[in-house]
């Protein structure tokens, strides 16, 4: 826990998984599906501008499902005691989000490498991305390839760790 000061302000990289057509309560798979929108008329060329939006500074909210105190309490609990609050917008930073895959209009589903600032929450570009697009849309997946200075590709096995007689080798410094 010493070391999480280092990451959690830090610079990540994500491979996220959005799916168009429904909003949930959590902006994420994982929340009950509150309304269904129409996503057939979203083209590559509609995504491909809608995204120009999300580059570089950009105002966000946060999800009500999110660990932000609200006045001393956490928006999570308030949310699931079904109580009504706001969370102010805050500025973040997209530094690139590019499409790996998307199959619109026949696939609802799309694929999204995203380099963010600390505090940006891809759940909330996943629901302001289906709005822009004149629909719904919600975070079906989401892989976490980079924080701070390091990388997904660096990353070893619980099991090749355990092999290791001398772990010195494979450690890297946080202050790298």
């Amino acid at each position: 826990t010493r070391l999480l000061r280092y990451f959690l302000g830090s610079d990540k990289r994500y491979i996220a998984t959005i799916t168009f057509g429904a909003r949930t309560t959590t902006d994420d798979c994982e929340g009950e599906v509150v309304e269904t929108a129409p996503y057939a008329h979203i083209t590559r060329e509609a995504l491909d501008e809608a995204l120009a939006r999300f580059r570089g500074k950009i105002s966000q909210v946060p999800p009500n499902f999110s660990a932000l105190h609200i006045d001393g309490q956490r928006a999570y609990d308030l949310a699931r005691k079904g109580k009504s609050f706001e969370i102010p917008a805050r500025e973040v930073e997209i530094h690139s989000i590019d499409v790996l895959h998307a199959a619109l209009p026949d696939d609802p589903t799309i694929k999204l490498d995203i380099a963010c600032s600390g505090g940006t929450y891809i759940r909330s570009i996943a629901r302001d991305l289906g709005i822009s697009l004149g629909s719904q849309a919600f975070l079906k997946d989401l892989r976490r390839t980079r924080s701070c200075h390091f990388d997904i590709e660096q990353a070893k096995t619980l099991d090749f760790i355990l092999k290791q007689e001398d772990i010195k080798g494979i450690m890297r410094s946080c202050a790298e």
